[in-house]
């Protein structure tokens, strides 16, 4: 199925109704030309060539699970479909029928397709606008349009496959055979016994902590929650009770604190155990970072606004940003007036609010956007990478992964691009490596741009202390034959209880 996909030589999209008769049909090609008919008009254009297979990559990612057999032309009883041709004359052609009115669709989307219709009615909206011989040649041209679509992934394969650890080199390594959960953080990680008791092991298997806890959520700065007795508490990684266990809920902890509810109190906890409770108020908590942790109250005039704590529970800025961050490097991004700048300790924004969105500092500089663009600025507020990425994601071990017209690559502190902008999704680096997924499978890089680790996964998760969580394929769900050289992929059904017109 999937390589029918990769062989198709043209896309139609039918924008109404399939029997409507005031049928519209697109049809790209795979140089890239667009024809659109209408009752009234024909019209064409030209994408870049690289489109074609950018839309055939989406349509790979939707959920191919039932295959129902042949159904002729009676596409009209089902709401959503997706038919591959094949045979003489048909060279490889996918339709994609949706029975849906013009901008909106019929009943309920299935992931994924909703988001390609909108990317196709866009085209189509923009050649009824230009008129005839409207040329588009500019590359970026795809990403315009996408603009607000974010394309869920699925797995091909139908489900999950299984979680393994691994090392450096792809190795799978022996605490995967046990029932293990992440994080893995100080070296251990958590599993459960055949008594459902969890305890702590290295990644070699070899047991630290012996099993007696109903529940945990792993290490972090070498402490971990656990639950016993019906309360939680904190050990440390010999497994000896560092806090004891009295509250209702915990959570890991970050920067000296944890989150924690001590009877019908949300608060934070430090690692003597001193807890105090959040402020009066405050709807949500944060964890803690540069000293401080931002939490969401009311402000002054009855609107939802975040201010900071302190360690010791004080508060040090009253709710009154309409969005904020964490304090990293002394300054934290924050909203006013529908943009984005960086605040001190004190409230003052040391960095005047100028962006439309702005990240933590991180090795001296933050990721910040400006009328469509990512770049990074320093602390002085000067742009020292000019915004022209369409994605910025924080710098990590010298190097920050960017998205360059559709593909993410990495650039250095100078803001040149070191690692070729060929990823279809790329992470920051952690232990040395980053997780990047080409072809819709996740590998490993280093630092070098060298594959270390081949695209081979699912999914991939950060290094950490030499070891990585990631999700291997399951074996690919069976396709039904119909021995038909036309077949139909039904996505959705429609729902008869459901009304006939759009939502």
């Amino acid at each position: 199925m999937f390589k029918t996909l990769r062989r198709a030589t043209q896309i139609l999209h039918r924008v109404s109704p399939r029997l409507a008769a005031d049928e519209t049909v697109m049809t790209i090609d795979e140089d890239g030309s667009v024809k659109l008919r209408t009752p009234e008009t024909r019209l064409q254009a030209r994408l870049h060539e690289s489109v074609f297979s950018e839309l055939i990559e989406q349509l790979e990612q939707f959920r191919f699970k039932r295959v129902a057999g042949t159904y002729g032309d009676a596409m009209a009883e089902y709401v959503h479909d997706l038919e591959v041709h094949e045979g003489p004359g048909k060279k490889g052609r996918i339709t994609v029928r949706l029975n849906h009115e013009y901008g909106s669709l019929v009943g309920e989307a299935p992931p994924g397709i909703r988001e390609f219709i909108t990317l196709l009615d866009r085209l189509s909206q923009y050649m009824l606008e230009e008129g005839d011989n409207s040329y588009m040649v500019d590359e970026a041209f795809l990403d315009q349009l996408g603009h607000g679509i974010d394309f869920p992934y699925f797995n091909p394969h139908g489900t999950p496959g299984s979680l393994l650890l691994i090392d450096k080199q792809g190795a799978t390594l022996p605490a995967t055979s046990r029932e293990w959960q992440m994080p893995f953080a100080d070296g251990l990680i958590a599993f459960k016994d055949q008594d459902g008791q969890f305890g702590f092991m290295k990644a070699s298997g070899e047991i630290v902590v012996t099993p007696r806890y109903q529940l945990t959520f792993g290490f972090s700065e070498g402490l971990a929650p656990v639950k016993q007795g019906g309360k939680w508490g904190y050990i440390n990684t010999a497994g000896g009770l560092v806090i004891e266990p009295s509250f209702a809920a915990a959570g890991a902890f970050s920067d000296g604190m944890a989150e924690v509810t001590r009877g019908e109190e949300r608060g934070y906890v430090n690692r003597q155990g001193v807890f105090f409770a959040a402020p009066k108020g405050a709807r949500q908590l944060t964890p803690f970072s540069g000293g401080y942790a931002a939490y969401q109250a009311l402000s002054r005039i009855g609107e939802p606004a975040w201010g900071y704590l302190d360690r010791e529970g004080k508060v040090i800025l009253k709710p009154t940003y309409e969005r904020s961050g964490p304090f990293s490097e002394g300054l934290a991004p924050a909203m006013d007036e529908d943009r984005y700048g960086f605040i001190n300790p004190a409230g003052e924004f040391a960095i005047a609010a100028q962006y439309d969105s702005a990240g933590a500092f991180r090795q001296g500089l933050a990721a910040a956007s400006l009328d469509g663009r990512c770049g990074y600025v320093n602390k002085n507020g000067e742009w020292v990478i000019t915004p022209r990425f369409t994605i910025a994601h924080e710098f990590a071990e010298g190097l920050a992964a960017v998205k360059v017209g559709r593909r993410y690559g990495y650039i250095d502190r100078s803001g040149g691009l070191v690692i070729e902008a060929k990823f279809e999704l790329a992470e920051v680096f952690s232990d040395g490596l980053a997780a990047v997924r080409a072809d819709h499978r996740w590998g490993y890089v280093d630092p070098a741009g060298a594959l270390v680790i081949e695209p081979q996964y699912e999914s991939a998760r950060p290094f950490n202390a030499g070891v990585a969580c990631v999700r291997a394929f399951a074996a690919r769900a069976p396709l039904v034959a119909t021995g038909s050289s036309k077949v139909i992929i039904n996505l959705k059904k429609p729902d008869a209880e459901a009304p006939a017109g759009p939502e």
